[in-house]
């Protein structure tokens, strides 16, 4: 599977490059048959902002980056028919580890964009 994820095509430089995915998405489903996410125009269905979910205009920053996550994951559920793993305590433990770092993080963010710093 391939998956061509959200950019902000703000300038002309971007459309050109917009262009040469739509012919990568062709040539990979066409040519190859090997199933292709485009979620370039999938924008609103995630609910995604472009002045306020995007970092630049290949980037979505952290608020932007949970949204597409939710929505991915739906997508892998939904239509790829993924499952849910069952870990091992060991895994377990570093997903929970990860996951609090994770939260820790957004927080973080969110305190730098409200005190500016």
């Amino acid at each position: 599977m391939f998956v061509r994820f959200p950019h902000f095509i703000a300038q002309d430089w971007t459309y050109d490059r917009f262009q040469r995915g739509n012919e990568a998405k062709r040539i990979i489903t066409e040519e190859y048959g090997i199933p292709f996410v485009d979620l370039e125009l999938q924008t609103e269905q995630m609910g995604l902002d472009y002045y306020a979910d995007f970092y630049n205009e290949d980037h979505l920053n952290f608020e932007g980056q949970q949204k597409l996550t939710e929505y991915f994951g739906r997508i892998l559920v939904e239509q790829y028919g993924m499952e849910e793993t069952v870990l091992t305590e060991k895994q377990r433990q570093d997903w929970d580890r990860t996951a609090e770092y994770t939260q820790l993080f957004y927080r973080y963010c969110l305190q730098c964009r409200e005190t500016g710093g």
